[in-house]
């Protein structure tokens, strides 16, 4: 492993741990969720389970922190955050039954009706929904809360609008526009133009 780079997902990982705890936002792209995935990687990474330890840590502290009022897109939303907990039962961080972990989110979407949605992007839209539907769905064995007409619905939409349900994780990070940490503003410890994103960034070249 190259020197520089270990020193800075090591500062990085610092940053995290310090400043993480505090944070109120949950969310896939800013919050909590991705900087779970990014210490998960990170325990990975290093082969040391402390950082796994506060990954798990951290994932506790999103179950016990979602609310109602928590809205249900994906970069913001349940949606997001559903999206990382299938991420890291579909990678095996983490083992558990999706028919159980993620039926508040499940009963939480199928209150939308897609057919009503006109946003279509990925991050406050439609794309974001599928993408998160699409992938609940593609477990083994799922048997999510939502009934044949919200499936119905769903499938209606993704055709009619031509909604691409795929999402790559490393794309959206690739997309960010930082090279160094110092680009980085001190607030931001997620996966977008944050802490966490950069760390990933740097574990993938």
């Amino acid at each position: 492993m190259d020197k520089n780079k270990n020193i800075v997902l090591q500062q990085i990982a610092n940053h995290l741990i310090i400043n993480s705890s505090f944070l109120t936002d949950l969310s896939l792209f800013h919050g909590k969720s991705g900087i779970v995935l990014f210490f998960y990687k990170y325990a990975q990474y290093t082969k040391n389970p402390v950082y796994e330890e506060f990954a798990e840590k951290l994932l506790d502290e999103i179950f016990n922190e979602i609310h109602d009022g928590i809205g249900v897109d994906f970069e913001n939303g349940l949606s997001g955050i559903g999206w990382s907990i299938l991420y890291l039962l579909k990678n095996e961080f983490i083992v558990g039954n999706p028919n159980e972990i993620l039926e508040e989110i499940d009963l939480k979407i199928m209150e939308v009706n897609l057919l009503r949605v006109r946003n279509c992007s990925l991050e406050r839209g439609i794309a974001g929904l599928s993408v998160y539907l699409s992938f609940r769905l593609s477990f083994p064995k799922s048997t999510s809360c939502f009934d044949t007409k919200f499936i119905s619905d769903w499938q209606k939409v993704v055709s009619e609008k031509v909604i691409n349900t795929k999402f790559n994780l490393f794309f959206l990070i690739d997309q960010c526009a930082y090279s160094s940490l110092e680009e980085i503003g001190i607030t931001s410890l997620g996966l977008y133009n944050g802490y966490a994103g950069y760390g990933l960034k740097l574990m993938t070249e």
